[in-house]
């Protein structure tokens, strides 16, 4: 038996009072249970394609989009692709989600391995790179699944993997094993391995969506490679400078009107119209003549080719219990709103748009510009003194951040486009737009006094 050890040995006359001892133990254990479960805890479930928990869950309505879809689908059937990644991209609420979500339900009906991610800002699960291998590697297990053992071997070996860069973690837990199946004499894999990832803009900041894009370019990049990636995302400017970085050569689609979606979008809003006169429990108010063909034509004329504004007035008239005439009259301004807000989900857009705006007031000075143009005249003082102040360089510069709602062009003079009608009416009314409401009074005088000051001295713009 060992000694037992005293703190007071040989102390004599010692009185102890109130005596509290303290003791930390520290247990060393291996680790217990499934190794999977850490791959499993990180799944965002509301990410994947058709999940319970998305609120975007969005798909193209029927016959509309084909070109497009057919457009991906040659892409991903060409054998001799030289180029295995594709960026879908266009104007805020040109329908990318919906195309990729058509793209990805056709995929899955016909058996076709494919794994999807959609990014969605809202959504604290799934704003972040963090969850994205864990969730596509979980889908993979459909297809193939011998990656549950690799990737079981792999947290057992290293528990902190998922702690390493977006790169490491595609490598060892998606490219490699995968690879290895391949060679196998036996392999079955069937190929190619699509990845779908939507919403590349709405992924946490600008240096993680450089990082994940080029961790996908990656695991695409090896000459036997298996896989395709198709992104999805609005043209913002990091990501233009990201893709033209990236050393393999991209497929594109920018969703702009070489694809007529005027004409999808008429026969969108047709569609939905019928259907409300067949559901909607008071339709037995409706005449037989409506909607006039001018309001179809109305809503597809103030859509500017993007599907998000038909798709929300079409909605609101859907799933109003008041009467779909009344409402429709309150979407064209003939009638008070009162409480209702029929362009809920296009102003919530908007305003975070212009919340990532880097210069609101030289923002202001610029669409003050544009409509005192439109309004009166290019001729008139004002847009004088402020294209002296804005020239087109520095104006394009400004506006880089609103890339997705609103161009600059160039064709004779220059002047800002934008790519939904809509815009002007969130801008120019403060119940919509609130603290981006752009006071058209307020502005006027302030640059006539500004004007003013200057001496009118101004060039001009174009």
């Amino acid at each position: 038996m060992k000694p037992r050890l005293s703190l007071l040995k040989n102390a004599r006359n010692v009185r102890i009072e109130n005596l509290v001892v303290e003791g930390k133990v520290t247990n060393m254990t291996q680790p217990t249970g499934d190794p999977l479960d850490k791959l499993y805890g990180r799944v965002s479930h509301s990410a994947i394609l058709n999940s319970s928990g998305r609120a975007d869950d969005v798909r193209c309505y029927p016959g509309t989009r084909e070109e497009v879809i057919r457009k991906i689908e040659d892409w991903k059937n060409r054998q001799d692709c030289t180029s295995r990644m594709m960026w879908l991209s266009g104007p805020a609420g040109a329908g990318k989600t919906a195309i990729v979500q058509t793209v990805a339900e056709g995929w899955k009906k016909h058996g076709i391995p494919a794994a999807s991610f959609f990014f969605f800002r809202a959504d604290r699960t799934r704003n972040t790179a963090q969850p994205i291998v864990a969730t596509l590697l979980y889908q993979l297990f459909k297809f193939l699944p011998a990656l549950k053992e690799s990737a079981a071997t792999l947290l057992s070996e290293n528990p902190l993997m998922f702690q390493e860069s977006l790169n490491e973690q595609f490598t060892h837990f998606i490219y490699t094993p995968i690879h290895a199946l391949m060679q196998q004499p036996s392999s079955d894999v069937q190929i190619p391995i699509v990845l779908l990832v939507d919403g590349l803009d709405e992924c946490g900041d600008e240096g993680t969506q450089e990082r994940l894009l080029h961790a996908l370019q990656d695991l695409v990049a090896p000459e036997d490679s298996p896989f395709m990636v198709l992104v999805a995302s609005r043209q913002e400017p990091n990501l233009i400078m990201a893709f033209k970085k990236l050393p393999q050569a991209v497929a594109a689609i920018y969703l702009d009107d070489e694809y007529r979606p005027a004409e999808d979008i008429r026969r969108f809003v047709a569609a939905k119209f019928d259907e409300i006169k067949r559901t909607h429990h008071l339709s037995h108010n409706l005449r037989a003549d409506w909607p006039l063909d001018s309001d179809i034509e109305n809503i597809t004329t103030k859509s500017s080719g993007q599907f998000i504004y038909a798709a929300t007035v079409m909605r609101f008239l859907e799933h109003s219990a008041e009467s779909p005439h009344i409402m429709l009259k309150i979407v064209q301004g003939i009638q008070p709103a009162e409480n209702h807000t029929p362009f809920a989900q296009l102003d919530t857009m908007y305003s975070h748009i212009f919340s990532q705006a880097k210069n609101p007031v030289a923002i202001r000075n610029i669409f003050a510009m544009h409509f005192i143009s439109a309004l009166d005249s290019a001729n008139h003082p004002l847009c004088g003194f402020l294209e002296s102040k804005y020239n087109s360089t520095t104006v394009e510069s400004i506006i880089s951040t609103l890339s997705s709602i609103v161009r600059l062009e160039r064709s004779g003079f220059t002047k800002l486009v934008f790519y939904h009608a809509s815009l002007g009416d969130f801008l120019l009314d403060k119940s919509r737009s609130g603290m981006h409401f752009l006071n058209m009074h307020a502005a006027w005088v302030e640059l006539t006094l500004d004007l003013l000051v200057s001496g009118n001295s101004y060039s001009t713009w174009h």
